[in-house]
């Protein structure tokens, strides 16, 4: 037997104002104020075909067994003052012994047919039940405990949109294994595979009005692993019912009202800071203004290049988008290939011959942001210029923003030489195929600023501005009162 523990704080029950005096200074720990000394057998875990571990508790406190409900195969009891044992104790500055009762703790399992098991085990004050030692009781094993090798699988479930037409699954493996497919709509490759891979699902975009579901079981005839088979659920979505296309009557289909009154409701969903990950990288950053008057639809603002922090001679930290002081639309960082995109929806979708217009107002905050600009419009699945064209050098247009002096701004203040200039886009068009959705898209195509000059460098000082009905008090004709819209004409 080896003394384990050597718990000396003294209690009032049992030695008064005392030190128990210990062989080695490493097994000196303190527990809830009570004195314990704790012997236990090293090395002697219970056998396979069951059997008794024991320790000797060194102590006049009254015990109890705590065992995990878990723990069964385990059981225990108490032999109550077995005897006495002589403790050196430290009274000032002598030395005493004194002779202090002791209680064996028996733990008995029963035979074990499995792997081996542990328990951990607590010996409480039985008055208290505060813990006074904690050990761990090991059986042997009668199944010797070969390590796996590893065999998963993930994810254990997938869910993809109707018009999706593929998906992977990980297999993290040491095994061979073999991947099959209850639908043989969708297929797999690899479909078998010696270690790591990712399994690639090819399948068809969904047209029909109902699910696709399939099962996915990925398997191996190995006996080294602890489970041989897994299955992976997959379900693409049924498609949207497809409406027949109508010629709505006339009247709006989505309006806005940029004014200063709803700046905190047009920014909801449009509030980005130059630190924002997105601010500079292709897409519309998950940012978009919804109509706030009437209707149902979008106004974004899409980088079109894949990251404007590579542009040459980049002169900004990030580019954002957002809603000024005065509520409206803000853009900084304008450069070719960018472009705004007006959305309204309708009921249904819109048939051939439904006369479509867009109307918005902007202008540039200074000479560099872009000048020549290309307005669209979808017609059926195609995009078609909404207006007639101009071509000059490489690129085609039929929007221009200006920033230059203004006889009304030098009326004002003599001292304006250049200013920011309104420009109405008032647009209509009449679509020629049935198409989902009323959409226009207005795109930058050259790098030449709003006062004619080429444009070399990016910046975030390069404002496009959406005019709205309020503006600062020096500048109240740029006021648009006519709200942005997108209108059913017949």
């Amino acid at each position: 037997m080896k003394k384990i523990f050597a718990l000396i704080a003294c209690s009032g029950l049992l030695f008064g104002g005392c030190e128990a005096i210990v062989d080695d200074p490493t097994d000196v720990e303190a527990y809830e104020g009570n004195q314990v000394l704790v012997y236990a057998p090293e090395g002697t875990p219970i056998p396979a075909t069951g059997g008794t571990y024991s320790v000797k508790v060194v102590t006049a406190i009254p015990l109890e067994i705590s065992i995990p409900k878990v723990a069964s195969w385990l059981s225990s009891s108490i032999e109550e003052n077995a005897g006495t044992e002589m403790v050196s104790f430290k009274e000032g500055d002598e030395v005493v012994e004194k002779e202090v009762p002791y209680s064996i703790v028996n733990f008995t399992a029963t035979a074990n047919d499995n792997l081996a098991r542990y328990a951990s085990v607590a010996i409480l004050d039985a008055t208290n039940h505060y813990s006074l030692y904690r050990l761990d009781v090991h059986q042997e094993g009668a199944v010797v405990d070969v390590p796996k090798k590893v065999f998963k699988v993930a994810p254990s479930e997938i869910s993809v949109n109707a018009d999706a037409t593929s998906a992977t699954i990980e297999v993290t493996s040491e095994v061979a294994w073999t991947a099959v497919s209850d639908n043989p709509a969708i297929t797999l490759a690899p479909a078998s595979g010696d270690g790591n891979a990712t399994v690639t699902l090819t399948f068809a975009a969904n047209t029909a009005e109902s699910k696709v579901t399939a099962k996915i079981t990925i398997s191996t005839t190995s006996d080294d692993v602890t489970v041989k088979s897994f299955d992976v659920s997959f379900e693409q979505a049924a498609a949207a019912a497809v409406k027949p296309a109508v010629k709505p009557a006339p009247g709006v289909l989505a309006e806005w009202h940029f004014k200063q009154d709803y700046v905190t409701t047009l920014n909801v969903h449009f509030n980005e800071a130059v630190a924002d990950a997105t601010a500079d990288v292709s897409g519309n950053g998950d940012l978009y203004v919804e109509p706030n008057v009437s209707g149902t639809g979008r106004l974004e603002l899409y980088n079109g290049i894949a990251d404007k922090s590579t542009v040459a001679d980049k002169a900004h930290k990030r580019c954002k988008r957002t809603i000024g002081d005065y509520g409206e639309p803000v853009w900084y960082g304008t450069w070719k290939g960018d472009y705004i995109l007006w959305t309204a929806e309708a009921e249904a979708p819109l048939a051939a011959t439904t006369k479509l217009r867009l109307f918005f107002t902007v202008r540039p905050n200074n000479a560099q942001v872009m000048k020549y600009w290309l307005v669209e419009y979808l017609d059926g699945e195609t995009w078609k210029p909404a207006g007639e064209t101009t071509t000059k050098d490489d690129f085609t247009y039929n929007l221009e923003l200006y920033y230059g002096k203004t006889h009304i701004n030098a009326t004002i203040d003599p001292s304006y030489e250049y200013e920011q200039i309104n420009t109405r886009i008032d647009r209509t068009v009449t679509l020629s195929s049935d198409t989902p959705k009323a959409q226009f898209r207005i795109t930058c195509v050259a790098t030449t600023g709003a006062d004619g000059n080429p444009v070399t460098q990016l910046a975030a000082s390069y404002v496009l501005r959406f005019a709205g009905e309020t503006t600062n008090a020096k500048t109240p004709y740029y006021a648009e009162t006519e709200h942005p819209r997108i209108e059913v004409v017949e």
